[in-house]
């Protein structure tokens, strides 16, 4: 009867440690591809956004934005046709899933439009959801989403 014992080296500590880079890699690259797969970005299409998007509160009464085919855009409230005779006016820019506003002048029912001459407010949200009926946008993790509702649509 003969009894064949076999002995194995054991890896050295440089090929374990070479393993586990390896292994650390591949996890690495797959989660990567999955975050980006997952990840909640919108491809927002310009067509979608133009026309009149109404703030959601419960009293109805909310903001309306416009968003023209030209890059300008109107705020106004709710009901009435400006704030007090008064409405902001500026441009929009999409970039991606985030929509900049820069107003530019406001104007008054009483008087004509006056130019602010700069910037006095240029306002960046993330868009996070955007069909034909409904537009949800926050500006940064701790205010929030916003919904807006379609009251009007502009031919693209």
């Amino acid at each position: 009867m003969t009894i064949n014992i076999r002995i194995t080296k054991r890896p050295s500590a440089s090929r374990l440690i070479y393993c586990w880079h390896v292994q650390m890699c591949i996890l690495f690259f797959f989660f990567l591809f999955l975050f980006l797969g997952c990840s909640r970005y919108v491809r927002v299409q310009e067509g979608k956004l133009l026309g009149s998007w109404q703030l959601d509160t419960p009293s109805k009464s909310g903001l309306i934005y416009t968003y023209n085919k030209d890059h300008t855009y109107t705020i106004t409230l709710a009901g009435e046709k400006h704030f007090g005779g008064f409405a902001t006016h500026g441009r929009w820019e999409l970039t991606g899933d985030v929509l900049i506003s820069d107003e530019e002048f406001a104007s008054n029912t009483n008087t004509t439009a006056r130019p602010i001459n700069f910037p006095v407010n240029s306002e960046k949200v993330t868009i996070f959801e955007l069909s034909d009926s409904i537009m949800v946008w926050g500006s940064n993790p701790l205010s929030g989403k916003f919904t807006l509702r379609r009251v009007k649509t502009l031919a693209p």
